[in-house]
């Protein structure tokens, strides 16, 4: 503390108010370095024809699209290595902030240019209704998260909103060495599930054969199809695709007759190219309050490259074609159905308990949990 004043007037009040200037440094803002294409100054005429002179629709393979457009854009816009600001998460951070945040960009650089205060005054109006802004989402987010929870998880999520966030650091040790434990102890955990399952007593299969309509092939696709589906799809990019995601829709009309042929080669094989079965698996953490130490804790999720995503879809749509068209939907279904989940599943439960109930009846609840379900 390097000034302190007090002043006391007891017209106001019976308290004294203290003024001090603290010698604090404000917090650094942590650098982090990142590697990505430049792709803002991609000449996006040469990109594209140097790919079409590599590829050939007539042998064009899963592999030899990847690696041809990765090479092609490492030449056109070589990666670059740049250090960037770490700045906190902001869920109320929305587009029109950020647009309006750019306005006022451009207004303070035209206002620094000409010096004039017709400029000055539409850059303080321009600073106002960002503020404003601020405050407005700041306050519905917030009150919206309130209201979202129970009063016995209000001071938590209270806790959360101010900033405090939960520790999902992974156990300690050397990068390659910690990706082989994981690698280990996630295919332990699949095989001895899969092991415990194989020693038991298989039950009879009491089910009648099916005496609908069998689905022996899938059907080609055409490239409007292709095209519906990849602008459909999330524009999420992930360190497996060869060009970033935005790029990929952005050429979907020059690149989608390779991809269609990709993908209808693989409905004809009934095999699913090799590049399209890798994936990048991060462990994460379970849930607050484990041991971060124990590798059991952790939960593996995979994220597969946008051309394996399409492929998957275009499957799906036609086995829920077939499965739907020939009645052999579950009805109780209600996890990867259109207009079901997890809500109405307990409604379902709910209602029934309360039919029961009504009518006098016992009631008993067999609850089942699945160790790794998703994984097996």
């Amino acid at each position: 503390m390097t000034k302190c004043t007090d002043k006391y007037d007891k017209s106001i009040s019976d308290h004294f108010l203290l003024r001090a200037d603290i010698d604090a440094l404000k917090p650094k803002k942590l650098q982090h370095t990142v590697q990505s294409h430049d792709i803002k100054r991609l000449d996006k005429a040469a990109f594209l024809s140097d790919a079409a002179s590599s590829l050939s629709s007539s042998t064009i393979s899963a592999e030899c699209l990847v690696s041809t457009l990765r090479d092609t854009l490492d030449e056109h816009a070589p990666v670059v290595t740049r250090t960037i600001s770490v700045r906190p998460v902001a869920p109320w951070y929305t587009l029109d902030i950020k647009e309006a945040k750019r306005k006022r960009r451009q207004a303070e650089r035209r206002w620094m240019k000409s010096g004039l205060q017709v400029h000055r005054d539409i850059l303080a109006h321009q600073r106002n209704i960002i503020n404003s802004l601020i405050h407005s989402h700041k306050k519905a987010y917030f009150t919206k998260k309130l209201e979202e929870v129970k009063t016995t998880k209000e001071f938590q999520t209270t806790y959360h909103l101010m900033g405090h966030q939960t520790s999902s650091s992974l156990p300690p040790g050397e990068d390659i060495e910690l990706c082989n434990q994981f690698l280990l102890t996630f295919n332990n955990k699949i095989d001895n599930i899969r092991t415990f399952l194989g020693n038991d007593t298989p039950l009879p299969d009491e089910h009648e054969p099916s005496t609908g309509n069998t689905m022996t092939e899938f059907c080609y696709v055409t490239e409007e199809e292709i095209t519906k589906y990849i602008k459909a799809s999330s524009p999420k990019t992930c360190d497996l695709d060869p060009i970033p995601t935005s790029l990929l829709k952005e050429y979907t009309m020059e690149l989608v007759p390779y991809i269609t042929k990709i993908i209808n080669e693989s409905l004809a094989t009934g095999v699913v190219p090799d590049i399209f079965k890798r994936a990048i698996v991060t462990p994460l953490f379970k849930k607050p309050g484990l041991d971060e130490t124990d590798l059991k804790n952790f939960r593996p999720v995979s994220n597969l490259n946008f051309l394996s995503k399409i492929l998957e879809k275009v499957v799906l749509g036609q086995v829920l074609k077939h499965v739907k068209s020939n009645g052999f939907d579950e009805v109780l279904q209600s996890a990867y159905k259109m207009h079901h989940s997890t809500e109405t599943a307990l409604l379902k439960v709910t209602s029934d308990i309360l039919d029961l109930v009504d009518d006098k009846n016992l009631c008993l609840l067999v609850l089942l949990d699945l160790t790794a379900a998703f994984d097996t």
